[in-house]
């Protein structure tokens, strides 16, 4: 997404996601890096402040790098 109002937005609309996979293969080709950091940085943010980490799957050849998987931390 072009902006973070629009992450924002976007944030506003998963409010019923539970589950999320990330690739982490950074975006070097388009001159961004991994999600969360060169780009998506508000959903990152999100991801961090919102949800657990669960599961880190790493992947095989060259442009690969692995997904992680999150898990919505509900309160209690």
């Amino acid at each position: 997404l072009p902006t973070a109002a629009e992450e924002r937005q976007a944030i506003a609309r998963m409010s019923d996601v539970d589950l999320v996979v990330i690739d982490r293969t950074p975006l070097t080709l388009f001159g961004l890096g991994q999600f969360g950091e060169g780009y998506a940085k508000e959903i990152g943010a999100w991801l961090e402040r919102d949800f657990r980490l669960i599961a880190s799957i790493d992947g095989s050849g060259k442009e690969l790098t692995g997904i992680d998987v999150y898990k919505r931390q509900r309160s209690e």
